[in-house]
C-alpha cells in the first residue's frame, strides 16, 4: 500500500510521526498495530482506526487457530447462570 503512494517506508513513517523501524516491524508481521497506531493509519489512509484495529484482530485469530489445540483444549465452558 506505502509503494503505490509513491512513498518510501522513511517517508510514510515521517508522514505519521513514527520511526521506520517501526513501520518496518508492522510489516514484517513482528509488531502488531496498537490503538494508536491505528489512529495514525486512519488518519493518514482517511478511514476508520477501528478498521485496522478489526484487521489485527483478524490476522490474530487466525495465528491463534493454527495453534495445537491441546493449548486450549482444557479449558472448559463455565455453568450457564440461571
Amino acid at each position: 500500500l506505502i509503494d503505490t503512494l509513491g512513498l518510501t517506508r522513511q517517508q510514510f513513517a515521517d508522514h505519521i510521526r513514527v520511526t521506520r523501524q517501526t513501520i518496518q516491524l508492522i510489516l514484517a508481521k513482528k509488531q502488531s498495530v496498537t490503538p494508536e497506531m491505528a489512529m495514525r493509519l486512519g488518519r493518514a489512509f482517511d478511514n476508520y482506526p477501528r478498521m485496522w484495529l478489526d484487521m489485527q484482530t483478524g490476522y490474530d485469530l487466525a495465528r491463534l487457530a493454527q495453534t495445537p489445540e491441546k493449548q486450549f483444549s482444557e479449558i472448559k465452558p463455565l455453568p450457564k447462570i440461571a
